[in-house]
């Protein structure tokens, strides 16, 4: 074999996702570095099936589409050391191939080199004795193999018995491994995906994968002191540093740092023993997309190592939260009922461009927002119920839709459970309401008690400054409304009630926002905002680009629901933050 194809490759890598799946429990069994928590084999099936569900039944038409797909996968699913080291393996493989459907050896040569690079920089301090002697092993053979053959099946077996050679020797080369009698479980993750891709290229009963091994695994109880009891791991996007300069921020506050940067997007790995202080750090990186605290001392002892919250959450969908939190945190959200009128019929892609169409053929009469029936309310809370301990419901300003008391309601009609339920109005809509939520989150995941949640969010003072351009709110005034029908903009405050403030022309929006609030937010340390935008995401971003000298931290960006939809307009943009 010569060749090399996207098709094949893809073939290998979901075979391999099999293998580690069926074999995760040996690599379990020999995990002692960096902690003896018995995870890797585990955390690499976890990473790898964060593949297999994007690659599976799916057609490419060359590497780099191929390569594409499989990173996202894997960048969303990649747990532990080794699914990040992989991580970072497959971002140099697939980097160092050309956007071709099939390949030489030379190039997979190149490939794997640059694989093993990119691992080996995602690693705050490579140690030897790793899974980075078995990639590295393997990358050196299969590149001097290639300079003498074309052929690629050959090639990669005499790499492979280099691979496994370096695999039995990480015994020796680190004391912790040499202890415990035990090879790296990493490196013995990585040969096993380089053994079945091995297999499939020979299109063989797993050759490599039935040999008979030497003996990797002795059973010995390995005690270890944790220098660091946390792990954090956390996916951000819209990025603003570079690998460097988070490694910077945060190389002081743990161990086992290992940071994968995928276009816009990087994953974190850290073990540390200040696991809300690296949280809050990581928030400035970027945008959250997830982040899990495991503490390690209660998995080696075979205990539920993830912090689980007991308080489960509600909150009525006008809060435009990002759906990746509400389904990360389990959160229920209830829509509410909108009667369009006839303006969902006219043409658009979105709520906002539909508004906008609406607005310019003349529609005088609004879309209405009905009350939310207080039994979904109540089907919220038996759902959450049965999750968590106890229920924390989060509405909108009670004087916009009535969420408020809709929820008791709801409450009130529990056959049990009723106590375990606590209602707070934010005071808000949207953005602002976002706001309140994400700090409920962070006050939950801390272990804190309900009363202290709801005496933390009491405290809150939170500011809600935006631009609208809606001539279907019921309560604006003929002059607002006779302004808005000009088309020109309106800044407003936004709490219980829109509050006018001035009239603008749409490329002054930005500008104006940053006015209103720059002098609140320099006399900050640091604030916390969500930016939410109807259909203006260069507005948005361009208004998140201006907060970063103003010591703001922007949560997320995020489309507005169809009902703050109806609130702002088309174009309409709003921010809201919170000193922290």
């Amino acid at each position: 074999m010569e060749e090399l194809t996207h098709k094949q490759m893809q073939k290998m890598i979901l075979f391999s996702c099999e293998r580690i799946n069926g074999d995760k429990e040996e690599i379990n069994k020999i995990n002692v570095f960096p902690v003896p928590d018995q995870d890797t084999g585990t955390n690499l099936a976890e990473t790898l099936n964060g593949v297999k569900e994007v690659l599976l039944n799916k057609e490419f038409s060359n590497f780099e589409e191929l390569g594409e797909t499989a990173l996202e996968g894997a960048l969303i699913a990649a747990q532990g050391n080794t699914g990040i080291i992989y991580t970072g393996f497959l971002v140099g493989f697939f980097d160092g191939i050309k956007a071709e459907p099939k390949i030489n050896t030379k190039d997979l040569a190149i490939a794997f080199e640059q694989g093993f690079k990119r691992a080996k920089d995602s690693i705050q301090n490579p140690k030897k004795g790793t899974i980075l002697d078995v990639m590295e092993a393997f990358s050196l053979e299969f590149s001097l193999a290639s300079e003498k053959s074309k052929n690629i099946v050959k090639n990669f077996e005499k790499a492979l018995k280099k691979a496994h050679k370096a695999l039995l020797e990480t015994k020796e080369r680190m004391p912790l491994l040499k202890k415990a009698d035990v090879v790296d479980a990493g490196g013995l993750g990585f040969l096993m995906i380089l053994e079945t891709y091995y297999d499939t290229l020979v299109e063989s009963d797993m050759v490599f994968a039935k040999k008979p091994r030497k003996k990797l695994i002795v059973t010995k109880r390995l005690v270890q002191i944790l220098s660091n009891r946390y792990e954090v791991v956390a996916l951000m996007r819209d990025i603003s540093l570079s690998e460097g300069e988070m490694y910077k921020k945060l190389e002081d506050l743990g161990d086992c740092l290992d940071i994968i940067m995928v276009k816009n997007r990087v994953k974190i790995h850290i073990h540390t023993d200040d696991p809300y202080i690296v949280r809050d750090i990581i928030r400035t990186f970027g945008e959250e997309e997830a982040m899990r605290i495991e503490d390690m001392a209660r998995e080696i002892v075979g205990e539920e190592s993830v912090i689980k919250n007991k308080i489960g959450i509600v909150i009525d969908e006008s809060s435009g939260l990002n759906e990746k939190n509400i389904q990360y945190y389990k959160i229920e959200s209830i829509p509410y009922k909108i009667d369009w009128n006839g303006i969902d019929k006219l043409k658009g892609d979105t709520i906002a461009k539909k508004l906008k169409l609406a607005k310019e053929k003349g529609f005088d009469f609004m879309p209405e927002v009905s009350e939310i029936d207080p039994n979904f309310f109540k089907e919220a809370f038996e759902k959450q119920l049965k999750r968590f301990d106890s229920v924390l419901c989060i509405t909108s300003s009670n004087t916009y839709f009535n969420a408020y008391n809709s929820a008791v309601k709801g409450r009130e009609m529990l056959k049990k459970g009723k106590e375990k339920v606590c209602i707070y109005d934010s005071g808000s809509i949207g953005a602002g309401q976002a706001i309140v939520i994400l700090k409920a989150i962070d006050l939950i995941s801390e272990q804190k008690s309900i009363k202290t949640v709801l005496e933390e969010l009491k405290a809150l003072k939170i500011r809600n400054v935006g631009v609208i351009n809606a001539p279907f709110i019921k309560k604006h005034s003929k002059k607002l409304k006779k302004t808005i029908v000009k088309n020109r903009y309106v800044l407003i405050q936004a709490n219980k009630e829109f509050t006018l403030k001035e009239t603008l022309r749409e490329e002054e929006c930005v500008d104006r926002i940053i006015r209103r609030i720059r002098k609140d937010l320099k006399s900050n340390k640091k604030s916390l905002a969500v930016i939410m935008h109807n259909d203006n995401l260069a507005k948005a971003r361009e208004l998140k680009d201006k907060l970063k000298p103003l010591n703001t931290l922007v949560s997320f960006i995020n489309f507005v629901d169809p009902v703050m939809s109806l609130k702002m307009g088309y174009k309409g943009l709003m921010i809201s933050y919170i000193k922290l």
